[in-house]
């Protein structure tokens, strides 16, 4: 994330959806842009979108087909 310290986070992503849409035609009107009102605080509202960003960042590049429900439908062990 190469954004400076202070920015709001919510206005840099609606617009970053504004933008994908412009670019996907598809994706028009579709994608959320209401990112500036998660919270009623702007201080609260970037802390919660930095913590969002910063768990998908973590997400590996590599990832192939659908990891998420793999992971998930594993068996629970019983006691």
């Amino acid at each position: 994330m190469s954004l400076p310290e202070g920015t709001n986070l919510g206005k840099a992503i609606n617009d970053a959806m504004k933008a994908i849409e412009e670019a996907n035609t598809d994706l028009a009107g579709v994608l959320p842009q209401d990112f500036t009102s998660l919270h009623k605080k702007a201080d609260e509202n970037n802390e919660i979108l930095l913590t969002l960003l910063k768990n998908f960042n973590q997400i590996p590049d590599d990832i192939e087909g659908d990891e998420f429900y793999t992971r998930q439908s594993r068996p629970i062990a019983t006691l």
